[in-house]
C-alpha cells in the first residue's frame, strides 16, 4: 500500500488526480491533527507537502498501520 513518499524529513500525499476542493479538505483535516502541509506543484499538479517538522506527528497518527517490510531473501 502506497500513495506518498518521503522526502530527507519531510513527506508527500499524492493525490494528484483528486480536484481542488479533495485537496483542499484533506488539508483542513491534517491541519485538524496537528500536521502542517501545504499543496506543492508537481508538473502540472498539484500534491501534498507534509513540513518536516509534522512528520513525527504524522508517523505518530499512522505507525499502526504501517505494513512491516517483506523479507525477500528466501
Amino acid at each position: 500500500m502506497d500513495d506518498g513518499s518521503k522526502s530527507r524529513n519531510a513527506g508527500y500525499l499524492n493525490c494528484q488526480q483528486f480536484d481542488s476542493e479533495s485537496q483542499n479538505n484533506l488539508l483542513k483535516i491534517l491541519y485538524d491533527f496537528g500536521i502542517k502541509a501545504k499543496l506543492h506543484k508537481d508538473k502540472i499538479y498539484k500534491r501534498i507537502y507534509i513540513s518536516s517538522l509534522s512528520m513525527p506527528t504524522l508517523t505518530n497518527l499512522i505507525k499502526e498501520f504501517i505494513v512491516p517490510q517483506w523479507d525477500t531473501s528466501f
